[in-house]
């Protein structure tokens, strides 16, 4: 089961870290869902927001979209398995537009660029 535990100390996220993604992190989130960051993104953000690079993943934890998120920090919700290994188990899937393509090219799909 997992252990959901909300942000009030403001912690940024992590590498690794398991995210609950919902309109408390941004109000364009309507359909929550879970996600693994890759990176914390470094750089100038309005106080209290942060950007994120990882993983939207399925109901089974499997990684099914690379997205880069802007995140209000106050309203993460992480998600932790105790004594999981899938905390930083995720996978990249090739083919899906993630590093693990090494020939991605965004707004190209796999089939346009086998019929080259």
């Amino acid at each position: 089961m997992a252990v959901a535990i909300r942000n009030p100390g403001g912690r940024l996220p992590a590498s690794g870290d398991l995210l609950h993604v919902d309109r408390q992190t941004s109000v364009q989130f309507t359909e929550p869902f879970k996600f693994r960051v890759i990176r914390l993104e470094r750089g100038p953000v309005t106080y209290g927001w942060c950007w994120v690079h990882g993983y939207v993943l399925n109901e089974l934890g499997d990684a099914v979209e690379e997205r880069d998120l802007f995140l209000q920090v106050q309203g993460l919700l992480y998600l932790d398995r105790p004594g999981s290994s899938l905390k930083h188990g995720v996978r990249p899937q090739p083919g899906r537009g993630n590093r693990g393509d090494r020939h991605h090219q965004p707004g190209r799909s796999i089939a346009s660029r086998e019929s080259r």
